[in-house]
């Protein structure tokens, strides 16, 4: 019987001793500090957000707030042209604990550290559970390119809207093609220019807002409207008779019309006058594509496809050749890449260049094809010894 006894304690024994190896080995290990990472991509785009490897965990979804709509979005891209670079927009960062690990004690403004261009992020708040958490933030500012809007002449008095943030202006004055003038410093967004139309002549002016946040940098708008002096000012005295009727003139042609440069590239003004500073615009059922105030021509990179523009400024579309390549552009312009059937006929596109690939066997998924001198593919037919299947596959 005692020995009966005491063979229960010891089975008991092991039993308990291994229960509590088992409960040792799957316990969970905790969490109490989080790094995230902030990595600007380019001003006024999204910052690229991680966390750090011995945080132990990963991110399950990034939201933006948009106070004026009252809405939230995935990303910056859905804010459209509303997101002002002087702006702070809030942010919510949602996580997981990685497999193995769970949370504690994270609603301590302690428990989550910032690197990389943590400039811009200030800490609001944070709740978790065992396994996950959310942290909310604020982010800004945005940064980005300011253009202004609405620049013209009103007699001899350069006016422009004011850009919000703004430290001040930069004015640059032309007489025809020649810079005649650049006003800095400039605290309203209005100033006379007669002192300084000394010569008859056609004069324009561009405009541009400073801050003093490098984040944020200003481009220059030139105004809509020319200002054609056939009178020039000559001083205080008696002489000057510049502001009589009639020694001044305005050019409103730039109003849903374009207008070529004096740097040799063309603008476009909308009905308001104001001209298209940027992405794509239809004029007279053609597509244009505008950066900087400018229409551009050749390949340009749009997210993450490629259009390209004609000498003229046209989107294109369809087989197009450049630079001794030939390229397919869908319908909605963007480049296609890989297997595209044209007149019945297949052809193949690289997959990371675009260009059409012709007179050489290919390898695509694993199968082999034989593309003719003029690009398409073989089908139904011997190459050689191999015979081209219906698909075009050589066996």
């Amino acid at each position: 019987m005692k020995r009966r006894k005491q063979f229960l304690i010891t089975i008991v024994s092991m039993l308990v001793l291994l229960f509590s190896m088992s409960v040792t080995a799957y316990a969970a290990e905790t969490i109490k500090k989080i790094e995230v990472k902030f990595k600007v991509q380019e001003e006024g785009e999204e910052p690229e957000i991680t966390l750090d490897s011995d945080s132990h965990s990963h991110i399950t979804s990034i939201r933006w707030y948009d106070d004026y709509d009252d809405e939230w979005y995935d990303s910056f891209s859905d804010f459209g042209d509303d997101l002002d670079p002087n702006a702070t927009v809030r942010g919510t960062l949602r996580i997981a604990a990685d497999e193995g690990y769970e949370y504690d004690n994270l609603d301590r403004r302690s428990a989550w550290k910032f690197t990389g261009d943590k400039s811009r992020v200030s800490y609001r708040s944070a709740d978790y559970n065992s396994t996950e958490a959310i942290f909310r933030f604020y982010y800004g500012p945005v940064g980005g390119n300011v253009e202004l809007e609405d620049v013209y002449w009103d007699g001899t008095v350069a006016r422009w809207d004011s850009a919000k943030g703004v430290d001040s202006y930069t004015l640059t004055l032309y007489k025809g093609s020649t810079r005649k003038q650049v006003i800095d410093n400039i605290t309203s967004n209005r100033i006379d220019l007669s002192s300084y139309l000394t010569e008859k002549g056609t004069y324009y002016f561009k405009v541009k807002p400073v801050f003093s946040d490098s984040r944020i940098e200003g481009k220059y708008v030139e105004s809509y409207n020319s200002l054609r002096v056939d009178n020039p000012y000559s001083g205080s005295g008696s002489n000057n008779n510049y502001n009589n009727s009639g020694n001044y003139s305005y050019d409103y042609n730039y109003r849903n019309n374009w207008k070529w440069c004096s740097d040799s590239r063309w603008r476009y003004y909308d009905a308001n006058g104001n001209a298209i500073t940027f992405g794509w615009q239809k004029i007279n059922n053609v597509y244009y594509y505008f950066k900087d105030g400018y229409m551009q021509t050749g390949w340009i990179l749009d997210g993450n496809q490629w259009y390209y523009l004609t000498t003229s400024g046209a989107m294109a579309t369809g087989l197009i050749q450049d630079n001794g390549r030939y390229y397919y552009l869908w319908p909605t312009g963007n480049m296609a890449t890989g297997w595209v059937a044209i007149n019945s006929q297949w052809y193949f596109f690289d997959r990371t260049s675009g260009h059409m690939l012709a007179n050489q066997y290919i390898t695509d998924n694993g199968k082999n094809y034989y593309l003719f001198p003029d690009g398409h593919m073989a089908a139904n037919q011997y190459i050689g010894n191999l015979y081209a299947g219906p698909d075009g596959s050589l066996r």
